[in-house]
């Protein structure tokens, strides 16, 4: 990502910054969505999904990335777990199955 130098400049920053971000977290991160879909459902925020795909994308370009796959496969494995992904709306569940479709 050190060659994104122009247009993509500012796409390669955030990718970066999620991944530094979510690199220093342990499995109980933040970034991981609740165990509990009753949680999920509580507490939504729009980090669970905003972050999965600059995740996806980072782990596209540096394919050797296993703490980071593991990561991820936790992540989407959390969320195909739940019975619903709703939440207060239906704006809710467009935007997992956007994440989970770039991802």
């Amino acid at each position: 990502m050190e060659q994104a130098e122009t247009t993509h400049r500012h796409i390669a920053q955030r990718i970066a910054k999620a991944v530094d971000i979510v690199s220093k977290c342990d499995q109980e991160s933040v970034f991981l969505p609740p165990e509990s879909q009753k949680m999920f459902a509580a507490v939504w925020n729009e980090k669970y999904g905003n972050v999965l795909p600059l995740l996806a994308m980072h782990f596209y370009l540096n394919q050797n990335d296993r703490k980071l796959l593991n990561f991820i496969v936790l992540f989407m494995d959390r969320m195909a777990s739940y019975d619903s992904w709703y939440v207060n709306g239906l704006q809710e569940v467009r935007n997992v199955l956007v994440c989970f479709t770039v991802s």
